[in-house]
């Protein structure tokens, strides 16, 4: 029974995280992210996200393989946890894409944090050093202004991350700003 009831809390445990980036998984994220959406309304507290996604990723995997796709997930992982506070929410959203929920945080200062992430993975090559892999990323930012539900306010943060990738990728985009470097760094 004992032996049973471990495996049980592995097996829970294991299903919270992304095995590869070690963040939270997309479904342990979301029964998190809706407790604080809550407590964000209810207070009327600022409250917003970032997502990112890795850009031209599949051709990270095809030029270098797999080994180096996956070092690119773990790199800008560890970056993300680096940078975050330890009120805000990191998880592996999908593929190559990564979700923070900011508790407590404006537009503004989530805006200057994706920014600051945007800057670091493109600074930071990954994979083996004889054949170095850069990274940028583009990154789509919303704040809890006028939204009904959690699900709209990523959907916001995905249509602005949509337009980073429609105007070039490797910047930051949110309904007032939108931050862009031509250079990688």
């Amino acid at each position: 029974v004992r032996q049973h009831e471990q495996a049980r809390h592995q097996a829970e445990r294991q299903a919270q995280f992304d095995s590869l980036t070690g963040l939270y998984s997309r479904r342990h994220f979301t029964d998190i992210a809706d407790a604080c959406w809550s407590q964000s309304r209810r207070q009327k507290t600022a409250l917003s996200v970032i997502l990112l996604d890795i850009d031209h990723f599949r051709a990270v995997n095809d030029q270098h393989g797999n080994a180096a796709g996956d070092a690119a997930l773990r790199e800008a992982a560890a970056l993300i946890k680096r940078i975050c506070r330890h009120q805000d929410i990191a998880a592996r959203w999908g593929g190559e894409e990564f979700i923070l929920l900011l508790p407590g945080t404006h537009r503004e200062e989530a805006q200057a944090m994706a920014e600051q992430l945007r800057k670091e993975i493109a600074r930071r090559p990954v994979g083996d050093p004889a054949t170095p892999v850069w990274l940028q990323v583009s990154v789509g930012v919303a704040s809890r202004d006028r939204h009904f539900s959690l699900e709209e306010l990523i959907h916001e943060a995905d249509t602005w991350l949509q337009r980073a990738k429609q105007n070039g990728c490797n910047q930051v985009c949110s309904v007032d700003t939108v931050f862009s470097s031509p250079n990688p760094g």
